[in-house]
């Protein structure tokens, strides 16, 4: 079962989930492509490490 942005995990913990929507945000805002490529890169390991699904979008809690 994936773990949609709505339902994280429950060992995550609220100061993540806002770290991890302000990555979104970021990734939003550069323009420069390899720049934004290597954040998303970062932010999608670093939601996979919680379990969360990283197809789903950005993180929504």
């Amino acid at each position: 079962m994936k773990n949609t942005p709505s339902d994280p995990p429950r060992n995550v913990s609220p100061y993540l989930l806002k770290r991890l929507r302000s990555m979104d945000e970021a990734v939003a805002e550069i323009q420069d492509h390899s720049l934004r490529s290597s954040l998303r890169r970062r932010r999608d390991a670093l939601a996979r490490r919680v379990g969360l699904d990283t197809d789903d979008g950005p993180v929504d809690a």
